[in-house]
């Protein structure tokens, strides 16, 4: 009988199916009742979270292969959202920016707050400006324009907008405002930023800070305005919009070596707080060939376009020379590191690594040497002439083929000041100075 019965295949089918659903059964029991427990505290514990892993940009060459710019290694501190309290939130952000500022580091900072006494930001930039064209601190913008003009001895019959051509396209003055409303271009900025945060324009900034600390949940009478403020630039920041809330933050770029390893020991203490490898644009020659080769910088209104094609918020791209032309070459493609952590943000588990795919190099028709012939020539030259204040410049052509051999610009600057994000003490130094 039992023979005849395995000899229909139906009831082999029959037996195959239930035996599937008996493993089924077994596992969904073993599951949900023998380790139901440890996976409903795991559910509610552990995140899984994507990193970013930059891509190292490509390299920029002379005709010959030599390198003009490359890349080197650095550590940036990130911060991954946690679901720990506010409270908790608030002593790590306080003990990390301690940890920074102790070894020289800086943290990134989006309040446009100064402190001692409390003002805002462009409000400095605005008084340093002034002084630096000796203009009256208490002048308004027409008022300083007006005095420009009879310091540069403008005909009053020249009209605003002449005159305005005049002093900054033949003159090289700075003039942060326009002749069609006279307002400085530092309160438009300051103005814009309060709109963006809900407050008003006339709002002043002790009152913003006070405002700022209530609605990010720092107690002023546990840490006064020195530590809220350093909580508020770390809090402020990774509650952007801007960031999707399973992306970690970067708050820290190019640490030291000491920095990274007091982190590291630290960890136990600092509830989701990472250190990662980056690399960072290098340029080996310092100032050479500046202007061929542009700068780096933080991607601005674009943003939300540059996302779509793969950018970060934290990320640098070329503003001006080949590192702006080749962008899109240069590049390269982000990978992606999937973790696990807890609820407190540790790291848990190393779930999956894409690796990342390098930018192109980038060959340029600059012969290196021809080059520094040129930039040393052209220097010599200025300080012959007027002890080097002029601008000047000095270009090398192949006449048979049209290829650029050799551009040289001055003055130059370094772009390495440029490449993780440059000090405002740094591109304040670099501003034509006034005679």
């Amino acid at each position: 009988m039992i023979k005849r019965f395995f000899s229909d295949r139906l009831n082999i089918l029959k037996i195959i199916i239930l035996l599937i659903l008996a493993v089924m059964i077994f596992r969904l029991a073993d599951l949900q009742i023998v380790k139901g427990e440890y996976y409903r505290v795991r559910s509610d514990t552990i995140r899984t979270r994507n990193i970013p892993v930059t891509a190292p940009r490509g390299s920029i060459v002379d005709k010959f292969g030599r390198v003009i710019a490359d890349n080197k290694q650095s550590y940036s501190v990130i911060m991954v959202k946690t679901d720990v309290s506010e409270e908790k939130l608030n002593d790590v952000a306080l003990s990390i920016t301690n940890i920074l500022l102790s070894n020289g580091d800086k943290y990134k900072d989006e309040i446009p707050i100064l402190l001692d006494p409390i003002r805002f930001s462009y409000s400095d930039k605005e008084a340093d400006w002034k002084t630096k064209y000796n203009i009256p601190q208490e002048a308004s913008a027409k008022a300083a324009f007006d005095r420009l003009r009879e310091e540069y001895n403008i005909h009053p019959d020249v009209v605003d907008v002449d005159a305005y051509n005049t002093l900054t396209d033949e003159l090289s003055l700075e003039l942060p405002f326009s002749v069609s409303d006279f307002v400085f271009s530092y309160k438009k900025e300051e103005n814009k930023w309060k709109q963006k945060n809900g407050f008003a324009e006339n709002a002043e900034a002790e009152v913003v800070l006070i405002k700022l600390l209530e609605n990010y949940a720092i107690p002023f009478e546990k840490y006064g305005f020195d530590d809220g403020k350093k909580i508020l630039a770390i809090k402020y920041l990774i509650k952007q919009k801007q960031y999707k809330t399973y992306e970690p933050v970067e708050i820290a770029i190019n640490v030291k070596e000491e920095t990274r390893a007091i982190i590291e020991e630290s960890k136990i203490f600092l509830d989701g707080v990472e250190i990662m490898e980056k690399p960072l644009r290098k340029y080996p020659n310092g100032d050479f060939g500046a202007h061929i080769i542009g700068y780096m910088g933080k991607i601005g209104s674009d943003l939300d376009e540059m996302i779509k094609k793969g950018y970060t918020p934290s990320d640098l791209i070329g503003k001006s020379g080949i590192e702006y032309s080749m962008e899109e070459y240069l590049k390269g493609k982000d990978g992606i590191k999937q973790i696990e952590v807890d609820v407190k943000g540790s790291l848990v588990n190393t779930i999956d690594v894409s690796n990342p795919e390098p930018g192109n190099t980038v060959f340029l028709t600059i012969d290196t040497k021809l080059q520094q012939v040129a930039e040393q020539a052209l220097a010599d030259t200025m300080q012959k002439i007027n002890q080097g204040k002029t601008s000047a410049a000095a270009v090398a052509i192949d006449v048979n083929s049209g290829a650029i051999l050799a551009i040289a610009s001055a003055p130059k600057f370094d772009p390495n000041l440029f490449a993780a994000g440059i000090k405002t003490e740094d591109w304040e130094a670099l501003q034509p100075k006034s005679e």
